[in-house]
């Protein structure tokens, strides 16, 4: 697009008019976000409306006096903040909308009049929308696939580290709950473009092949994160370099290997073949239970029972994979494929006018932050006239992009942007040291404002260098200065950020800890009632369910959501985070339970399993009534009564009866006796013993925690 509008300033010899057409192309790519092509549609129309309005009425206002100015632009700055609430699309409207306002002075200042600068504005949007809409229909499909192999990628990556610390006793528990927290965002992502909003599935066949692999994918990171009870069990009882786990460890590096190089092939839309080594592993795994089976000991029985579940676990991911392989390149799709029950699965965004009124209050993150915005942005109006130079609004195009609504992410952007700033303006003076071409000039401006746009949400230091050197070289293309212009650029820059830091620190400040506390409750409700749906399963030996599968994403996102609001709380001050050690050791207790009940889901599931006892639901319900108290501590209702006592006495039959198997199992042994019905109950009665014991101590272990967090002082 701004190739285009440079070659066409380039013969025309109109090259300020490029300014304005990028500014419109700009107004209509910031809404342009994943999502339904409905939402996406509407979405960048309205947003390049409204960006368009607030630009247009913003031209017009620097005919008017100052004080007038001033409480226009106040007014919109507000309005167009609050568009947040909207959700991420709203988010992206908002900041467009607040774009305008700053790009305003920038097409003012190469003195075209009002109308023209509308009309390549107008100009830029449309052809970026028709551009938009043609790639969407030509390249829907490949963009979807590269987001599934990014996906793939990110579920490898989670293979290889989950690995790392089990084995390798490294603590990459951070790591993995970032990987776990993008997981999810990605899951989010690919459902809503896969899936149209009733939950019927889009009409392409690859699409719906697409759709195929990207449940198995998700299904093969549950069992993957389900696993870490039982890697963590066969750590306890094997060290890492065994020639019995040899075998175990190296089929998860053949998964994380075949997985990216799926991923890979994914992108290239190439042919994808199963290695056959995976399957050889596991022969292999089999083949080194024999001397285990032959022997009569306790330890031996043990450590038969443990590597028998890693086999069984290594089989359903290895199945996993050979069923994606088949989607991938053999499937046969017809038109009665449907998806019944996903669209649940879908998080819609209400866009209704209720949304923005019951946010019109001081409850409101997103109003506070609009007050915030106004705020800056007014120190900033006044600011640039008192200093009167022609660049003084970069202090304002700083400041709106700086200012975010937590201290962290603020503090980062400014820190980013005043050394990308910085780097900018040396890239740029050894250019014009170069050459002064102006043709040259434009071109790299061209590309460095489409590499900065492109890393605004990922690296934005790289943005911010790359479009200070875009900004810089076309303001050299046209008027010749460039060291004063870095100068000007660099110092406006740092007023902008300290404005937008000395706001976010002093008004209306929000700080993480405030809201630690409900991100826990809500990760220790979501465990509650994951774990309720588990023992339903159990209980009844009903096939999984839509319900069942909803509360089971539900715990993944409060879970990831909670690992967010822990990242943020670090991010805060050392004077706002008192409670940090304290506070992760809860984020890890409550990941370390859905983990837990991930395994026993998982078992239970993948298993012939017998009926539930009176003492396994003993045990159930203390711990159940223990993640009540615990929540209930973390939402500061005190007077916490236990409805359940400990269950010494179920946990003790329950270590009965599975003492008893072992001892009769041996004896069956003894007598040469096979019995693969003792076996199997031998191995569910420690399966299950282990991990019924494991979720009492980690729902102990969370109850006491948020007692001690919430006594000690903030």
């Amino acid at each position: 697009m701004l190739g285009v509008a440079l070659v066409w300033g380039y013969y025309t010899h109109n090259y300020k008019a490029v300014f304005p057409i990028s500014i419109g192309a700009l107004f209509a790519y910031f809404p342009n976000i994943e999502g339904s092509q409905r939402h996406r549609v509407i979405g960048i129309i309205l947003g390049f409306a409204w960006s368009f309005l607030v630009l247009a009425i913003h031209l017009g206002l620097f005919y008017t006096p100052d004080w007038l100015h001033f409480t226009v632009m106040m007014i919109f700055v507000f309005i167009t903040s609050m568009l947040a609430v909207y959700g991420l699309r709203g988010g992206n409207i908002s900041f467009g909308g607040l774009f305008a306002i700053v790009s305003s002075y920038g097409i003012h200042a190469f003195g075209f009049s009002n109308i023209e600068s509308l009309l390549y504005v107008l100009v830029g949007g449309i052809i970026y929308i028709i551009l938009s809409g043609i790639s969407q229909f030509f390249y829907q499909s490949h963009h979807i696939q590269s987001m599934l192999a990014d996906c793939v990628e990110l579920t490898a990556d989670y293979f290889r580290k989950l690995e790392q610390q089990v084995w390798d006793s490294e603590d990459l528990e951070a790591d993995i709950l970032q990987i776990e927290s993008k997981l999810n965002t990605f899951h989010e992502v690919l459902r809503s473009v896969l899936l149209i909003k009733d939950g019927r599935l889009l009409t392409s066949n690859k699409i719906r092949r697409q759709y195929l692999i990207f449940k198995e994918v998700i299904d093969l990171f549950e069992t993957t994160l389900a696993a870490s009870h039982d890697l963590e069990l066969a750590r306890e009882h094997f060290d890492g370099t065994e020639p019995l786990v040899k075998p175990y460890r190296e089929f998860t590096l053949l998964m994380a290997a075949e997985l990216e190089r799926l991923s890979e092939l994914l992108r290239l839309n190439r042919k994808f073949t199963l290695n056959p080594e995976l399957q050889e592993k596991l022969l292999q795994a089999e083949e080194n239970l024999k001397p285990l089976l032959r022997s009569r000991s306790k330890e031996a029985h043990d450590r038969l029972l443990i590597l028998r579940t890693l086999i069984d676990l290594k089989n359903r991911q290895l199945n996993r994979l050979s069923v994606i392989s088949k989607h991938y390149e053999n499937l046969i799709f017809t038109d009665k494929m449907g998806a019944q029950g996903e669209a649940k699965f879908i998080t819609t965004q209400d866009y209704s006018y209720k949304i923005l009124l019951t946010n019109l209050n001081f409850d409101s993150a997103i109003f506070k932050h609009s007050i915030r915005l106004c705020v800056a942005i007014g120190i900033c109006f006044l600011l640039q006239n008192v200093i009167s130079d022609d660049h003084a609004s970069w202090i304002i195009a700083t400041c709106i992009v700086v200012l975010r609504p937590n201290y962290g992410l603020t503090r980062s952007r400014a820190f980013d942007r005043i050394g990308g700033t910085l780097l900018g303006g040396v890239i740029t003076l050894l250019i014009v040291y170069i050459t002064d071409y102006r043709p040259a000039l434009l071109g790299l401006a061209g590309i460095s404002m489409t590499l900065g746009f492109s890393y605004v949400a990922s690296r934005y230091f790289l943005a911010s260098t790359y479009i200070t050197l875009a900004i810089i070289l076309l303001y050299v293309a046209f008027t010749g200065r460039s060291f004063d212009l870095i100068l000007d650029r660099v110092f406006f820059t740092f007023i902008g950020s300290l404005i937008a830091l000395f706001v976010i620190y002093f008004i209306f400040p929000v700080w993480e800890k405030e809201n630690i506390f409900t991100a826990i409750r809500k990760s220790i409700n979501a465990n509650r009632r994951y774990l309720t749906a588990v023992n339903r399963i159990y209980e009844t030996k009903e096939a999984v369910d839509t319900e069942f599968k909803l509360l089971r994403k539900d715990a993944f996102v409060k879970n990831g959501n909670l690992y967010e609001a822990f990242q943020r709380m670090k991010d805060d001050p050392k004077s706002k985070r008192s409670l940090l050690s304290n506070t992760y050791a809860l984020v890890l207790l409550c990941h370390s339970m859905l983990k837990g009940i991930a395994a026993y889901s998982t078992y239970i599931q993948n298993h012939q399993t017998t009926q539930m006892s009176e003492e396994f639901k003993s045990v159930m319900r203390y711990i159940m009534d223990q993640l009540r108290m615990a929540a209930n501590v973390m939402e500061g209702i005190g007077n916490n009564v236990p409805a359940e006592k400990d269950p010494l006495q179920a946990l003790e039959q329950l270590d009965k009866y599975y003492y008893n198997l072992a001892k009769l199992h041996e004896s069956e042994l003894e007598d040469q006796i096979h019995d693969t019905d003792t076996s199997a109950k031998l191995q569910e009665g420690r399966m299950i013993l282990d991990q019924v014991k494991a979720l009492k101590s980690l729902a102990e272990n969370t109850y006491q925690m948020s007692q001690l967090v919430k006594q000690l002082p903030a």
